[in-house]
This record gives C-alpha cells, structure tokens and sequence, in this order.
C-alpha cells in the first residue's frame, strides 16, 4: 500500500527586495527603477510612478518616454549585460503598453555597462515632449 505524498509547492514568485530595487524621480524629472542584481523582473517599488506617467501620456498625446536600460554586468560579458538591460527597458515598456500607452510612444534603449557614476541596475525613465 503507498502512503500519498503531500503536494508539491508553488515555486516562490521572483521578488526583488526593497534595497535593490529603489524607484525614485530625480529632480528633472527622470524617474529611475532600480532592478535587484540579476533580475529583469520589474519591481513592485515602480508601479506606482508607472500608473502615475501612463495617467499623464494618456491625457497629453505630446508626450513621449525614452527608456534607458543598464546593468552593472559585474560577472557578464558586455554582450549578456547589454541583454539584461534590454529586458529590463523591455519590462517598463510592456508595464506602460498594459496601461494603455502605445509602443511608438516609447523608445528603448540597452546600454549595459554604460552607467554615468549612479547604481547600474537600473531603467531611467525619460520624459519627453514631441
């Protein structure tokens, strides 16, 4: 006679934890998400500046963002940070779609290592008026 076995467990969902992932404004109005090391997986710390910008290109068709993706890359070669940073610019661009912003109102941009002295796993959000 078998005896049943319990049931497997979900796997954890990929969460990314509170240090890592910052999502701030700086003061011209760029908002920066920050991503956890390896992750692509948008954080829940942006989802409230994203619904906030999708709200105001929504009520102003002039608007337009470019997204800029980087990857510190410590361990990756520049070709596997360039892609990291890619699918990071890649999950704000989906996130902004979902919420009703049109694609060719959003240009994305990998530059893997090429951060300017500020933390590397990041998308900067770039607000920009056509």
């Amino acid at each position: 006679m078998s005896v049943p076995q319990p049931p497997k467990m979900a796997p954890k969902p990929n969460l990314v934890s509170a240090e890592t992932a910052q999502t701030r404004t700086t003061t011209d109005g760029t908002i920066r998400i920050g991503f956890g090391k390896s992750s692509s997986d948008l954080p829940n710390s942006a989802t409230g500046a994203l619904d906030k910008l999708a709200r105001q290109m929504s009520g102003n068709t002039d608007l337009r963002v470019q997204l800029h993706g980087y990857s510190n890359g410590a361990s990756a070669s520049p070709s596997q940070a360039r892609r990291l940073s890619l699918f990071r610019a890649l999950s704000v661009r989906t996130y902004l779609m979902k919420k009703g912003v049109r694609s060719t109102r959003i240009d994305v941009r990998a530059l893997g290592k090429k951060a300017d002295g500020e933390a590397a796993n990041r998308v900067d959000v770039i607000i920009q008026k056509s």
